[in-house]
């Protein structure tokens, strides 16, 4: 339920973002309060739209490859090496702290327990 509720959530963001990006000045009037805010700014919106985008996107993405127990965040990657920079900029980018990234090395007896259903 969680996992559909962050899916959700994060494709909200980014549709939400992606108005602010291809159409910044039906979002500025559509959304209460705004207005009130100031002066329309067409790159001002655009720009927080794409933070949006990034952010929900990402929020979305690691919905699927991520599980969270207490403060740790642990996600399933292909290519960690290559992509941990960019996971880091996105959760830096959605306001999370970040204290440290680690590898995780599964033994082999975890992966062998992964395999044939007796997960440890």
């Amino acid at each position: 339920m969680r996992v559909t509720l962050a899916i959700g959530f994060g494709l909200l963001l980014a549709a939400n973002g992606f108005l602010m990006l291809f159409d910044p000045a039906q979002w500025y009037a559509m959304v209460p309060g705004v207005p009130e805010t100031g002066a329309f700014n067409p790159h001002f919106v655009r720009d927080i739209g794409a933070a949006y985008v990034v952010a929900g996107v990402a929020i979305a993405w690691l919905a699927r490859d991520a599980r969270a127990v207490g403060e740790t965040l642990t996600v399933d990657l292909d290519d960690p090496d290559a992509r941990n920079p960019d996971l880091v900029d996105a959760l830096k980018a959605a306001g999370a702290r970040i204290r440290y990234v680690e590898r995780l090395q599964h033994s082999l007896e975890d992966v062998y327990l992964r395999l044939v259903g007796g997960h440890k």
